[in-house]
């Protein structure tokens, strides 16, 4: 008898020592998610701003800003605007790189070879940061 519970106190220490890191691991896992969840919601909306001030833009006839560059969406008065250089917003950069577009001979996109379509654009939306943000 006494050495069945001998059996019985080891191995509920065996299953604590390993249940007991497994489950604080999970749990400073799930904050450090919480804080990077955080981030990609912030470069989320970042993002749909970029690409609203871009259509907004282009429904302009692209009056501020279509030349091939990297922008970043600005506003001027009550509109939208796209002024040169990468933007830097609490800890976050962001750009928008606009790039010309070249066609073949049956008018299919090609990446170089082919001629200059001026009425489309390619545009490369950017945000990034350096280091995850303290929790």
């Amino acid at each position: 008898m006494r050495g069945q519970v001998l059996i019985e106190i080891l191995t509920a220490m065996g299953l604590t020592a390993i249940l007991i890191p497994s489950i604080l691991t999970l749990v400073v896992l799930s904050r450090e998610g919480r804080v990077e969840e955080g981030q990609r919601l912030a470069a989320a909306a970042l993002l749909a701003e970029s690409k609203e001030a871009v259509r907004s833009v282009r429904e302009a006839n692209w009056v501020h800003g279509a030349s091939d560059g990297t922008y970043r969406p600005k506003i001027f008065g009550t509109s939208w605007t796209l002024e040169g250089g990468i933007e830097d917003i609490a800890g976050f950069h962001r750009s928008i790189e606009i790039a010309s577009v070249e066609r073949d001979a049956n008018g299919i996109i090609v990446p170089q070879g082919g001629t200059p379509d001026p009425s489309t654009k390619k545009v490369t939306y950017s945000v990034w940061w350096d280091t995850p943000q303290p929790g």
